[in-house]
């Protein structure tokens, strides 16, 4: 979370990473798919993170603007999984986490990236 309690991409990620159940159904390189033995409920987490982004991580840009190009990088693919045995009716929640999703500082440069003034803080 940065100052103003506004959640980054990071939050998001580990806020689904701690929602995977305790017995895994399925390992890929892209993603895991588990399911929770105390509730029985179905979670998965999928990714793409290029291969070579090892070498240029975000923190090695100069500024918000250089980190975009780092979205060109890897390739673009849709991962599909089917999984048996569920109820018809069976209802998803999909949660995405990228450049347009859950990402504040892209929605901060798209606004022109406007200054921060010190005003006041939330509450807690």
């Amino acid at each position: 979370m940065n100052e103003d309690g506004i959640h980054k991409p990071t939050f998001h990620a580990f806020t689904m990473l701690e929602r995977l159940g305790d017995r895994l159904l399925l390992a890929t390189s892209d993603g895991v798919v588990t399911r929770d033995s105390r509730t029985s409920a179905v979670s998965a987490v999928f990714f793409n993170y290029p291969e070579d982004m090892a070498l240029r991580g975000v923190g090695s840009a100069g500024s918000y603007a250089a980190t975009r190009a780092l979205a060109e990088m890897g390739p673009s693919r849709r991962i599909h999984h089917s999984i048996a045995g569920l109820q018809p009716g069976t209802t998803f929640l999909v949660e995405i986490v990228d450049w347009e999703h859950g990402n504040p500082a892209e929605a901060w440069y798209r606004l022109g990236s406007p200054s921060t003034s010190p005003g006041p803080r939330p509450s807690t």
